[in-house]
Order: C-alpha cells, then sequence, then structure tokens
C-alpha cells in the first residue's frame, strides 16, 4: 500500500469514526424520547450509547493522530 492509499483509507476511517458520533447521539435522543420503557432501562440504553459515542471520539482522535504520523513520514510503501 502507498503513503497515498494509507492517507485515503486513513481519511476514510476518520469520516465514518464522525458519522458514527453523529448516529450514536442521533439515536440516543430517539430511542429517549419514544422508549416506553422502565427509567432503569432508559438508563442502561443512555450508557450503553454513551459509550459508543465516546469511543467513537477516541477512535476519531487516533486517526486523526496516525494521519498526521503518516502524512509526514518519509515512508512511503506501508
Amino acid at each position: 500500500m502507498t503513503k497515498e492509499e494509507l492517507i485515503k483509507a486513513i481519511e476514510t476511517m476518520l469520516h465514518k469514526e464522525e458519522t458514527l458520533i453523529s448516529v450514536y447521539n442521533h439515536h440516543l435522543e430517539a430511542i429517549l424520547q419514544w422508549c416506553d420503557c422502565p427509567e432503569q432501562k432508559r438508563t442502561e440504553i443512555r450508557a450503553i450509547l454513551t459509550k459508543l459515542s465516546e469511543d467513537s471520539k477516541h477512535h476519531k482522535a487516533d486517526f486523526a493522530n496516525l494521519l498526521t504520523d503518516v502524512k509526514g513520514g518519509k515512508i512511503d510503501v506501508y
């Protein structure tokens, strides 16, 4: 894989993580608004989706750091 191919792949993953954060947050709001379930279940749902959103934020940061490293690196084949 060339450096440019790797950069494009990382940029794609970065974009997907950004999209996932938005999707998780949107689902969180929708589920909690329309869920007719006990408060304990709503709390569990909120915790799971919040965790997924936070994980995606960390992944996004990791991909951003990786992208910076690859762009600044001298290696052209990975």
